[in-house]
């Protein structure tokens, strides 16, 4: 294992240390044989490995790469620790912050979950400020993996489930570090181990992310709206729609940063229009239907609002319908999904499985438990006939998308809206 982690420090490996000596460590040597002008046989003398592991413990030793075992998420991994140091338990991360002013940081994920629990963790990933937006990623239906990059910094992430448990990791650094941090992103891929058993982090254990955000300022109280809320593009121009309730009482209303005003409203959905024009990635169309009962919903919005850069998106099930309490006999009746809601999810759209837009979610119920309910978009389509951010209509029949097409849609399509009092 020794031998194996030094290859993957050098470069010469994207294995797992795992002690078993085949093909691939065999081929490992060889090439590092052949780079250090050796013969290269793939068997190494007593002499050539104490070379390669003093070559490789010279530069782990520069960053401090050590063995952690976690016992609170039962993870062990080889982390950096001369550039980071724990910071706290934050659920589902156990969190390592920059140590030395190194710019570095890393986390453990540990939770208790499935494929929907997967599918909305790699949404909150992606919205932590350590994880630029751009990059290549992807999300399978066991395992999601980020690599983020921009001019300033450079970040990886991956997850995937085994047991009931998901379990990854988060590392981010400055993009002039690539060199030194590219090994050790290896290192830490090499040696990431699950727990043997069903150990996951507890949710009650230290501050949840949700809730532990620190005000970048400092001796100054910045300026909260009375509520956040979710909506989704439905014109190039980047007309939301979004749900009515609560918004006429606003003195000032902004979709993401840009100031926007009401320009629809009725007694359940209110489209805003920013002032200046947006260009959104991604636009909703209306679905014609209902998706079936039991059938798969994806579901995206700011459910921390304060904390989140971009909008979680987490899939689930439609589990079926109903009225809303205390609504109008002519009200729209509810569906229900699989999925929590939080206050910064209402207005947020309800894809089915060809990304089509069926509902918005309703605000949270707080005796729904682990559910939530949306109000179906209906005639909405009629209404807004005419109008010039009026949505399109999906076709009947649309193919089902991929996992990962139907959460980047998802995600592009929705935006943060606030009201100011």
């Amino acid at each position: 294992m020794a031998v194996q982690s030094a290859l993957v420090w050098l470069g010469y490996s994207d294995g797992r240390a795992d002690g078993v000596f085949g093909a691939g460590t065999r081929t490992a040597i060889a090439a590092w044989q052949k780079a250090t002008g050796l013969a290269a046989d793939g068997a190494l003398s007593r002499p050539q490995t104490d070379r390669l592991l003093h070559a490789a413990a010279q530069g782990r030793t520069a960053v401090g790469m050590e063995r952690v075992n976690d016992s609170a998420s039962g993870l062990r991994v080889d982390l950096p620790l001369g550039l980071v140091a724990f910071d706290r338990y934050a659920p589902p991360f156990v969190q390592y912050g920059p140590k030395a002013g190194s710019g570095v940081s890393a986390m453990l994920i540990s939770r208790a979950g499935g494929r929907s629990a997967l599918a909305g963790l790699y949404g909150v990933v992606q919205s932590l400020p350590a994880m630029p937006a751009q990059g290549p990623r992807s999300l399978n239906l066991y395992d999601f993996e980020i690599a983020g990059q921009d001019a300033q910094r450079h970040a990886y992430a991956r997850a995937g489930i085994e047991g009931g448990r998901i379990t990854g990791f988060v590392l981010s650094w400055p993009a002039a570090d690539d060199a030194r941090m590219t090994r050790v992103l290896a290192t830490m891929k090499a040696t990431f181990t699950p727990p043997a058993d069903a150990t996951v982090l507890d949710p009650g254990l230290g501050t949840p992310l949700a809730v532990a955000r620190d005000d970048l300022t400092s001796g100054l109280t910045p300026e909260r709206p009375a509520f956040w809320r979710a909506g989704t593009y439905v014109s190039p121009e980047g007309a939301v729609l979004t749900l009515a309730d609560g918004l006429a009482g606003c003195r000032r209303l902004t979709v993401g940063t840009v100031a926007a005003s009401i320009v629809y409203s009725d007694a359940t959905f209110a489209v805003l229009n920013p002032d200046p024009p947006l260009s959104p990635r991604e636009m909703a169309r209306l679905a014609p239907a209902l998706p079936a009962p039991d059938a798969e919903v994806v579901v995206a919005g700011f459910p921390w609002p304060d904390a989140m850069a971009a909008p979680a998106v987490t899939f689930g099930t439609l589990r079926g319908a109903d009225k809303i309490p205390g609504a109008a006999a002519d009200a729209p009746a509810a569906i229900r999904l699989s999925v929590p809601a939080r206050p910064g999810n209402a207005g947020g759209p309800v894809l089915d499985a060809s990304g089509a837009v069926a509902a918005l979610v309703l605000a949270p119920d707080p005796a729904a438990g682990d559910s939530s309910r949306a109000v179906p978009l209906g005639p909405l389509g009629a209404a807004l006939a005419g109008r010039d951010y009026a949505p399109e209509t999906a076709e009947a029949g649309a193919p089902t998308l991929p996992d990962a097409e139907l959460s980047r849609r998802a995600a592009a399509m929705t935006t943060r809206i606030g009201c100011w009092n």
